[in-house]
């Protein structure tokens, strides 16, 4: 997939690390002059290793990710007074939600517009595998969050991809109330795992809530810079 956004995270592909399909991936990225990044559906050989750096492609073997299973997080209950968290489902929503990433400086300068577009295009809201959250004081948005639910066949999985509280409204609890709003939505999905993974603020928050920790699987995600 090739988004057109300036995020190894949102370019790329998922390989068969016996496939011999990489230099051709390797080259089409090359054509799209993005960053992207290759996760390897299955452990790797040191041989396809090797190959894959001579490609270009680094591993990411020093990076941790949080886990656990729904019922048995414990997040507090009730949300921060003043607050109001809503789903995302129309535009000018969306707007303001992804406004919160932009001005925490997430995007590449002059990008919001096309993280906008590229977000309509993949779709929004209940149902869809990517659904957005916004927090308000009042009318002024505050914070805002994102989830992204793969429904595999036996057990599906939520990420809690993006969560981000504008500056002064931090420390008062709103990143906990995202993350309750999004966990609330993963359960009524009837989804029973929830994943992220966690900047250092939060893997401290998480950590309360009950999440485990575990390293990233070695040599099974690349990054092309």
């Amino acid at each position: 997939m090739a988004s057109g956004l300036h995020s190894n995270t949102e370019n790329g592909a998922v390989l068969d690390p016996r496939s011999e399909a990489a230099p051709a991936l390797r080259a089409w990225l090359t054509v799209h002059d993005l960053p992207a990044s290759v996760l390897l559906t299955a452990v790797a050989d040191a041989q396809t290793v090797a190959h894959l750096n001579r490609l270009g492609l680094e591993p990411e073997n020093g990076g941790n990710e949080m886990g656990a299973d729904l019922s048995t997080l414990r997040l507090p209950v009730g949300d921060p007074p003043d607050i109001r968290i809503t789903e995302v489902t129309e535009g000018r929503d969306l707007a303001d939600a992804f406004g919160i990433f932009d001005d925490a400086d997430w995007f590449t300068n002059g990008e919001l517009p096309r993280r906008i577009a590229a977000a309509q295009r993949i779709g929004y809201g209940p149902g869809s595998p990517v659904r957005h959250w916004v927090a308000r004081a009042g009318k002024n948005p505050v914070g805002a969050a994102t989830s992204f639910t793969c429904r595999a066949p036996r057990e599906p999985v939520v990420t809690l991809a993006h969560c981000c509280v504008a500056q002064p409204y931090r420390r008062r609890g709103i990143g906990t109330a995202l993350t309750r709003a999004r966990i609330a939505a993963a359960h009524h999905e009837g989804v029973q795992w929830v994943v992220l993974s966690p900047s250092p603020d939060g893997y401290q928050l998480h950590r309360t809530f009950g999440f485990a920790t575990v390293p990233t699987p070695h040599d099974r995600w690349f990054y092309l810079r």
